[in-house]
């Protein structure tokens, strides 16, 4: 799952996307 949030989180920060949000609406 971390492995998967680390390509996730490049994918969207290069959209200008942040996860931030992601992370803490699912804990």
């Amino acid at each position: 799952m971390a492995a998967f949030w680390n390509r996730a989180n490049t994918w969207f920060e290069s959209r200008g996307i942040t996860v931030q949000r992601v992370l803490t609406d699912n804990g």
